[in-house]
């Protein structure tokens, strides 16, 4: 009998995808058998085997076909270990949630501030795109800050996005100057304190 069987909470998902824009980062995508409600910025909790749960952050928007999780794998065990070198394409994951109250309204009419680093973005980006989805036509400005340029493995997506909306204004910081490779240097709030 499976885990799922006893707690009516959570739902078995399929791995999709798994992509790696840096060496410490894969994107996971998962597709699950029927649909899934959530609001942008939520987050599961997923369960690898035997490792125990983790709390992740959904990436993909509301009513997508997949959701998309970002997973730090620098660990030397754990869960970060495994999904850097072991998960597979058509493994069978357990999720539950969703889970959180730091998710876009739709009723929000205002301007927005957006504030990220590394792996923080996924629920930013989220909300990102579906406030744009929605048709938000107020200013929103995100801010991605990282230690490298190497790190900002988001960046072509969100520069391509600000692109497609006019009231996007789109930010990007390194906080290591030797590292910054044309890009503004600075910690992020810092950066977002000074504009």
């Amino acid at each position: 009998m499976c885990s799922s069987d006893l707690d009516p909470n959570r739902r078995q998902a399929t791995v999709l995808d798994i992509a790696a824009p840096t060496p410490d980062v894969r994107v996971v995508r998962l597709g699950l058998s029927g649909p899934f409600d959530f609001q942008a910025g939520q987050y599961v909790r997923l369960w690898f085997g035997d490792l125990g749960a983790r709390d992740y952050s959904l990436g993909s928007v509301p009513g997508a076909p997949e959701l998309e999780f970002h997973i730090r794998v620098n660990a030397e065990r754990g869960v970060g270990f495994y999904v850097g070198t072991h998960l597979k394409r058509g493994e069978k994951l357990e999720l539950a949630g969703p889970f959180g109250d730091a998710y876009w309204r739709a009723e929000h009419t205002g301007p927005m501030l957006a504030v990220a680093g590394g792996t923080g973005v996924v629920p930013i980006k989220s909300i990102v795109e579906t406030a744009l989805q929605h048709g938000m036509s107020a200013p929103l400005h995100l801010y991605l800050g990282a230690r490298t340029a190497l790190d900002l493995y988001m960046e072509a997506h969100f520069r391509a996005l600000a692109e497609r909306h006019r009231n996007l204004r789109f930010v990007a910081t390194v906080s290591e100057a030797e590292h910054a490779d044309g890009h503004r240097v600075g910690n992020v709030s810092e950066v977002v304190g000074e504009d």
